[in-house]
């Protein structure tokens, strides 16, 4: 949009979403006519800005058939199996499909409840775990914000195939045992 005067700045955001972007006076308007009235039918040109060519809200993720797309489907078009496969294919969700560039621990919590599966017990030590092979990194100056690797995007569209679990393992120490000493 061309003309700074006539567009104002947008940013929503809250659980699961982060938003930023310049619409017109014309959008603002019925942004807060439909917030205020709580009306279900805005104009598709007015929303979508069809007008100026640009997107207001993220776009419902789609299914190969053109449905929706949920979490739950996601995780089971993708195959992962292990704890950081897990965190791994909802991080790409939350980019893909909620327009999230980063996550949070919480992000990943609610993330498990939607998509109906056991919550891990030691999450933060499974977050490390996902970092310290490559797949989602720490995000600079923003205390435990994660977001998603080239690597990681790797791993969740070839399905996570058996090399790359082979080489993700976690290398936990082996224990010993003392030998006795014979007198």
């Amino acid at each position: 949009m061309s003309n700074k005067s006539s567009t104002i700045q947008i940013k929503i955001s809250g659980p699961g979403i982060q938003f930023e972007h310049e619409i017109s006076t014309q959008q603002t308007s019925a942004i807060v006519s439909f917030v205020l009235d709580g009306s279900s039918q805005l104009s598709q040109t007015i929303i979508h800005g069809q007008s100026q060519g640009a997107n207001v809200g993220p776009i419902p993720p789609q299914h190969s058939s053109g449905s929706q797309l949920s979490l739950r489907e996601f995780l089971n078009e993708h195959e992962p199996k292990r704890i950081p496969e897990f965190i791994t294919a909802i991080a790409s969700f939350l980019k893909s499909h909620r327009n999230l560039t980063t996550f949070t621990k919480e992000n990943l919590i609610s993330a498990f409840e939607e998509a109906q599966e056991t919550q891990p017990a030691y999450l933060t030590r499974d977050i490390t775990w996902t970092v310290k092979i490559g797949w989602i990194a720490p995000k600079t100056a923003q205390k435990d914000t994660y977001y998603i690797t080239s690597t990681g995007e790797k791993a969740v569209s070839s399905k996570f195939p058996a090399e790359i679990r082979r080489k993700t393992k976690l290398n936990v120490g082996v224990r010993r045992t003392k030998k006795s000493k014979k007198a």
